[in-house]
């Protein structure tokens, strides 16, 4: 018996440090490894992402995942499922942010050790933050010749008519804010009724992946 035992501990003991061998982490639990922004410098037409790295300290589960944006900070929520096994487990998780305007955010994470393997009932958690910057490259696309692209009635209430010399070398064109907050992403068509907001607006053209220019749209 005494055997068995000092070959299971030995086993366990093992199974531990092939885990921890490379690992560095924050406060427990669980642990939160660093936060990574993708992409790493991201302009106001990126889509963003944050990618988290969290490790349960008893071989635990994911439950859910949540996030929402406040103003310049972004608010992460995850949770986990305690285990009963000693060892340690990792979850790489993927909040799709979309497009944000430029400027500084701040990233709050709060990650939780749940009791419940369905449902988050957090008896621990930890807390961890980081920030990045959202540029602004809108100025910095370039414009179509005026002779190319023409937008009528501009100001315009919402229906208005694209005129291209050329329509077969657009395939869907991207309206966004003058601060890069993109409204809408659509197949080109030359004539188009929209239920945008009073303001001044910048419409993006493509041709499949690549981007041909913009043309700025008033909307009364």
């Amino acid at each position: 018996m005494k055997l068995i035992y000092l070959t299971f501990i030995a086993i366990i003991g093992i199974t531990l440090s092939s885990f921890t061998t490379n690992a560095q982490f924050g406060n427990c639990c669980p642990y939160i490894n660093p936060i990574e922004i993708s992409p790493a410098s991201p302009t106001n037409t990126d889509d963003v992402k944050i990618i988290t790295n969290i490790t349960t300290p008893n071989y635990g589960e994911f439950i859910s995942k949540s996030f929402y944006v406040s103003q310049d900070t972004i608010y992460l929520e995850a949770c986990y499922f305690g285990g009963f096994l000693t060892v340690l487990r990792t979850f790489v998780d993927t909040f799709d942010i979309g497009t944000l305007s430029a400027g500084t955010y701040q990233v709050a994470l709060t990650a939780h050790i749940s009791d419940n393997d369905t449902l988050c009932s957090s008896y621990d958690f930890s807390l961890a933050d980081t920030s990045f910057t959202v540029s602004d490259n809108t100025n910095s696309l370039p414009v179509h010749a005026m002779d190319d692209i023409e937008i009528v009635p501009n100001p315009s209430d919402g229906a208005f008519e694209i005129s291209v010399k050329d329509a077969s070398s657009i395939t869907y064109i991207s309206i966004s804010t003058t601060d890069g907050k993109v409204t809408k992403t659509m197949n080109y068509e030359p004539h188009l009724t929209l239920s945008l907001s009073p303001g001044v607006y910048i419409v993006q053209f493509y041709n499949r992946n690549e981007f041909l220019g913009t043309k700025r749209l008033v909307i009364h």
